[in-house]
């Protein structure tokens, strides 16, 4: 008999070293065990940006991926940030607004060394005609889900991105 084996978790329920479960060191160790052990499936529940009350089943924009989900530390191990501290490594509890209060900063900085290359891909073929569009209806969506222009930057920021990590693996 053939099983496929499957676990549910919150990438918000990952250990990390900035007050929230990321899709940084944690989770490849989480999907390398997962493999070992014969595990098929990781349900990972929603990832994209959280709503009210910090609800992602509440959410404004489904194409986005939630800001804080962002590990600073592969933005470090990537080149794009130099150094970040550590902020509530060892929370038994995600304070969101705390987290988020404490990544903006770091996630700024790193849009624009994400915007040069970004545009050099942007003037692809292959990037006009797949990812582009795609892009453009995201970011229209935010702009017109999103008052808070702060909240808009950070998910415009998550945007490009996952875009930016997508264009460099083609």
């Amino acid at each position: 008999m053939n099983k496929n084996l499957g676990i549910l978790c919150a990438v918000s329920s990952l250990p990390a070293n900035h007050g929230i479960g990321d899709f940084g060191d944690s989770c490849y160790k989480l999907i390398n065990w997962l493999s070992k052990h014969n595990y098929k499936y990781w349900q990972v529940l929603p990832i994209n940006p959280v709503g009210p009350g910090y609800s992602p089943y509440m959410s404004t924009c489904s194409e986005a991926l939630e800001a804080r989900y962002i590990s600073l530390d592969m933005l470090v191990k990537e080149g794009l940030l130099k150094r970040v501290p550590k902020f509530r490594p060892s929370a038994g509890k995600v304070d969101f607004q705390k987290v988020e209060q404490f990544k903006e900063k770091y996630l700024y900085s790193t849009l624009l060394i994400i915007l040069v290359p970004l545009a050099w891909h942007l003037k692809q073929p292959y990037t006009i005609t797949i990812f582009f569009p795609l892009l453009i209806s995201s970011i229209l969506k935010i702009i017109n889900n999103h008052k808070d222009k702060k909240k808009m930057c950070l998910l415009i920021l998550t945007i490009i991105v996952c875009s930016s990590l997508l264009l460099s693996s083609i």
